[in-house]
């Protein structure tokens, strides 16, 4: 059973405003007596006093409960209250699904258009996973964890429409840089390609950007986001051999991933 930080967590969100005890109770139309037992545990506030302790310290009624607040810096605590109030740094949303061939190896899974709405729902669930196409791209880094995407659009060029991009999971948000190119799984977005930057850490937003100028900036809200993967690779129609012979072999390579994939992705 979860444990109830709700009493810390009232003591803690009402000294971070400068409140008293008396000047929380008035504001809630309570008995100072009353907000004391909530702070000690000895009584439980009711659904309707939850609901307005909710929306003054702007925080799900789950995380006033369940989620201590002990251990966040007042720098947390500011943007939790600006609506960042998923993980701060993105490491504890999820322990992240991955699936592997027979010989132990990491496949990559390909998520194409028909299975992009799913994705945000069952992106967790090893079974939605499993059914899903499986590649292998060799030339990639085995330290890390890939996930490969089917794109369409024309904001980020020069990625084509319809091309298959790659991204390594970031697993500490922190860890993000300002103007780089990530790929951002949301409940609200779906699945995009993007540029990152803002100081989201204190906004509690992230702004996306495209290389399209046609395409204005928007901001998406740190709560709403479930994965990032920083962008690595990208795999079109357009890749071409060159006249080194090393070169030539990395293509060929690459080139039969691709027909792969665009077979996966054509396939019912």
């Amino acid at each position: 059973m979860s444990k109830n930080h709700l009493p810390q967590n009232l003591k803690i969100l009402r000294k971070r405003k400068g409140w008293s005890q008396d000047e929380l109770a008035q504001r809630f139309g309570l008995s100072r007596s009353a907000l004391s037992a909530y702070e000690i545990g000895s009584a439980e506030p009711g659904i309707a006093t939850l609901i307005r302790l909710s929306e003054d310290f702007s925080l799900p009624i789950d995380d006033l409960i369940k989620r201590d607040l002990s251990g966040l810096s007042a720098s947390d605590l500011d943007a939790l209250a600006r609506g960042a109030n998923s993980d701060i740094t993105g490491k504890n949303l999820r322990v992240l699904t991955t699936t592997i061939n027979e010989q132990d190896e990491e496949l990559i899974a390909l998520v194409p258009e028909r299975a992009k709405a799913g994705y945000t729902g069952g992106y967790g669930d090893p079974d939605f996973l499993s059914e899903l196409p499986h590649i292998k791209l060799p030339f990639l880094s085995k330290n890390k964890t890939y996930r490969a995407f089917h794109i369409h659009g024309d904001s980020m060029p020069p990625i084509q429409d319809g091309a298959i991009v790659v991204g390594a999971y970031v697993d500490d948000w922190s860890s993000i840089k300002d103007n780089q190119r990530y790929i951002v799984v949301s409940r609200h977005e779906g699945i995009v390609l993007k540029y990152i930057s803002g100081d989201w850490q204190k906004s509690g937003s992230f702004i996306l950007s495209s290389s399209n100028p046609t395409y204005a900036p928007y901001p998406l809200a740190v709560r709403d986001v479930i994965e990032i993967w920083r962008f690595s690779h990208h795999i079109s129609d357009g890749i071409e051999a060159s006249d080194n012979g090393d070169w030539n072999d990395a293509f060929r390579q690459i080139k039969a991933e691709l027909n792969e994939l665009r077979r996966l992705i054509d396939k019912p």
